[in-house]
């Protein structure tokens, strides 16, 4: 990782633990500079109330839980931004790097309002705000799983 002094890099996977009986969530691990500061790991049933909506109203899917990542790491964005802070966030779906950038429109109805929750987060922060693709390897290699 190369970091530039003020930079946050935010690394976020959705993961489906068993699709038979809908156990999913996703990790987030933050770093300023060099230095891991947060990580959390967070399952659909035990979500912040924003999300809690999401989980029980639309079929979890891992496109699901990749853009329940993404929420968890644009809101932990949101307080590095307030702070002045650029923010890379790095996540492994291309499908989410795309829909955030305007590469590809979402047409999966049960991800839309997700995808709609996570644009509205993302365009407010978009002058410092970054969303890349990163391999499944690497996050694997933050995240650790």
């Amino acid at each position: 990782m190369i970091f530039k002094p003020n930079d946050v890099m935010i690394y976020a996977d959705g993961f489906m633990k068993s699709k038979k009986e809908h156990i999913g969530g996703c990790s987030v691990a933050v770093f300023l500079e060099d230095k891991r500061i947060v990580y959390f790991k967070k399952y659909f049933d035990d979500c912040i109330p924003v999300l809690q909506k999401y989980v029980n109203q639309i079929p979890q899917t891992n496109n699901t839980s990749e853009y329940f990542s993404l929420i968890y790491a644009l809101l932990t964005a949101k307080e590095f931004y307030k702070r002045g802070h650029n923010i890379n966030i790095h996540i492994d779906s291309e499908l989410l790097v795309n829909h955030m950038n305007d590469y590809a429109e979402c047409n999966t109805i049960h991800l839309r309002p997700m995808y709609r929750n996570c644009k509205k987060i993302y365009d407010k922060m978009k002058d410092r705000l970054f969303i890349q693709w990163v391999t499944r390897n690497k996050l694997v290699e933050i995240l650790g799983h």
